[in-house]
């Protein structure tokens, strides 16, 4: 099978992308991360990150509980490095070593099963205090729905504004290897946005962020005219559609939000261009 790439300028290095687990990484608020969010699926595992010291608290439906005194609802596999306690429809628990990784698996009276994966939150990483479950249909996943219309609209305001600045201060220093038909015409971050330009009527591919430890997490955007705007900014993406896949390297990635502009005074100018098969 011949392989399709996409080039930027220079030599083509290759990317190579871990599996991705099916993890579940919970959605930050956009007035403080450490307080989270995830729509429930018992089919996916949520990762949270705790921090010695601090509590962590999840908070499940309205009237929604552990099955109390049934010791086969809840288990955790490295129970003695945990405090954990439940009251009413929130379940609270902190580590009690540094190093405490596991995995924590309940059940509850509205026949929900819940798999979650605990781990400790780096020296950069903001820890989970509060992750909420939505379930659509209830309440609190309307408001949420309609806290993120209006975060979208705010998005688009900033990067129309960032994108009619005076000289269009953009990084363009993008390589990519995988299928050529996922390839946008032109790939650029503002240092806070990254920019999907499409300018034909292809299906849009679902965008993941490649974390530091191989794993993918989906990240938020919107479409605005012919661009896919991703609400942030990182070193490598995937792009996925169906079983086609394609991965993208930021070679300016700078993890302060700003990307580096020391080195080919070309780097801005490089334009993704489909290459031969």
């Amino acid at each position: 099978m011949t392989k399709q790439t996409l080039i930027l300028t220079g030599l083509m290095a290759g990317l190579f992308f871990q599996t991705a687990y099916a993890a579940e990484t919970p959605k930050r608020s956009v007035y403080d991360g450490r307080i989270q969010s995830v729509d429930y699926n018992p089919n996916d595992v949520v990762n949270i990150k705790a921090k010695p010291g601090f509590v962590t608290m999840i908070q499940l439906q309205d009237g929604e509980t552990i099955n109390s005194g049934d010791s086969a609802s809840l288990a955790m596999g490295y129970g003695k490095a945990w405090g954990l306690t439940s009251k009413g429809n929130n379940i609270y628990f902190k580590p009690l070593n540094h190093q405490p990784t596991t995995n924590l698996l309940f059940t509850t009276n509205k026949k929900r099963r819940y798999a979650l994966h605990l781990s400790m939150a780096g020296s950069k990483s903001q820890p989970t205090y509060i992750l909420a479950f939505n379930y659509p249909g209830d309440a609190r996943y309307k408001q949420l729905l309609e806290e993120q219309k209006q975060v979208q609209a705010a998005a688009v305001l900033r990067s129309s504004q960032s994108r009619n600045k005076a000289g269009g201060d953009y990084n363009r220093n993008y390589w990519g290897k995988g299928k050529k038909a996922l390839a946008p015409t032109s790939v650029y971050d503002d240092g806070r946005f990254t920019y999907l330009r499409y300018d034909d009527a292809k299906s849009l591919p679902a965008v993941f962020r490649v974390n530091s430890d191989g794993t993918e997490a989906a990240v938020n955007s919107h479409v605005e005219g012919d661009t896919l705007v991703i609400h942030e900014t990182a070193e490598k993406f995937v792009l996925r559609l169906g079983k086609s896949v394609l991965g993208i390297e930021n070679r300016s990635y700078d993890a302060k939000g700003k990307f580096n502009m020391t080195g080919s005074t070309k780097g801005r100018t490089v334009r993704l261009r489909k290459g031969k098969k």
